[in-house]
């Protein structure tokens, strides 16, 4: 009997930080979406993946999805939503929630609603929750890129490593 490397197939879902973080590409797929109910109508046609890793909350924060910035409860509903899908899709989610981003004192205060609504919709269904808001407020504004809307490379490899280790499985085959 041999062990044999596989690869999984991992799908990154979520806003400009999946798209910028470079870590992402090397390890799966991209799919951005900016918005939470595009995630789930992308999810709804996706295949299967052995893991999807959902990053999303940003635009609703800061107030370009608007439904959601005003509806606390819609993004519960739609976000609930985005993980049932997201477990209909692969083997194990993992949620992202919201980073800190040296948001003022209205945006933090959502970020940490829609971060606590994450958590405990995540945690309802077993999902792992990367705590991006912690890692980010640790590391500070050494952590933000210079536009201030995005984390810098240490910022992204810093929530990159706190994703859970799964970027190859060993599986047992007997070669004959």
């Amino acid at each position: 009997m041999k062990l044999v490397a596989f690869l999984l197939a991992i799908l990154f879902v979520g806003d400009s930080l999946t798209a910028a973080n470079p870590g992402f590409a090397v390890n799966g797929e991209r799919a951005v979406t900016y918005h939470v109910a595009d995630s789930i109508l992308f999810l709804e046609e996706a295949g299967h993946y052995d893991r999807i890793v959902l990053e999303l909350g940003i635009h609703a924060v800061r107030g370009s999805d608007r439904l959601y910035a005003l509806n606390p409860d819609l993004f519960r509903r739609r976000y609930s939503q985005l993980l049932d899908v997201a477990q209909d899709h692969a083997q194990e989610v993992v949620a992202v929630n919201i980073p800190w981003l040296d948001w003022s004192d209205s945006h933090a205060e959502r970020a940490r609603l829609f971060n606590a609504i994450i958590r405990e919709e995540a945690e309802a269904r077993g999902v792992y929750v990367v705590d991006a808001w912690r890692i980010m407020e640790q590391c500070g504004l050494a952590c933000i890129g210079e536009d201030g809307f995005h984390p810098n490379q240490e910022g992204y490899d810093r929530i990159r490593r706190a994703l859970p280790r799964a970027h190859t499985v060993y599986l047992p085959m007997v070669l004959r």
